[in-house]
């Protein structure tokens, strides 16, 4: 009976813990953005403030559509990347939390990946958002998860860039 008990009550502490990540880190997911591919222009070099990459990665090349995967960063929407793409901003310096909400068009899917980074002045930052369609096409992926944040290192930064467009997104609403 206790062990019931003990499951029961870091399953409620994880569901909160992962509410509490996703009012830190995302907005308010009624945000929608327009992108469109764009020449890219380089960050404007600033000894306050590091720059960040976000960097979409599609290994969907399976599906009917194209992934596209908001960005937040401290609970405000930043961006959105579609596909094999990737877009930067710049931050403060401190602990930032980042959010990134995938979604797959109407065949279901996608879903929320957190992580949170210590930014220096500076310095620059990569992030990758994998797109993976690891659950079912109906969107019950279950434990699964479509979709994963990870930093990478700048050699692998540059090198997803190199193979990636850079895009630019404005807020509808």
């Amino acid at each position: 009976m206790k062990t019931i008990s003990v499951i029961s009550v870091l399953s409620l502490m994880l569901i909160a813990m992962d509410a509490q990540a996703q009012r830190s880190a995302c907005g308010n997911l009624d945000t929608k953005f327009d992108v469109k591919v764009s020449p890219f222009v380089s960050p404007v070099a600033d000894a306050e403030k590091a720059v960040v990459y976000i960097i979409e990665r599609d290994l969907t090349a399976q599906t009917f559509t194209t992934p596209s995967s908001r960005i937040a960063m401290d609970g405000e929407w930043l961006g959105e990347t579609k596909g094999d793409s990737y877009s930067y901003f710049t931050v403060t310096p401190g602990v930032h939390h980042l959010c990134a909400d995938t979604k797959f068009g109407g065949v279901g899917g996608g879903g929320q990946a957190f992580l949170h980074f210590n930014a220096n002045a500076g310095t620059t930052y990569f992030f990758e958002v994998r797109n993976m369609r690891v659950g079912d096409p109906k969107g019950n992926s279950g434990e699964l998860s479509d979709v994963a944040l990870m930093q990478l290192d700048e050699d692998q930064g540059e090198y997803r860039i190199s193979l990636s467009a850079f895009v630019s997104s404005q807020r509808k609403n």
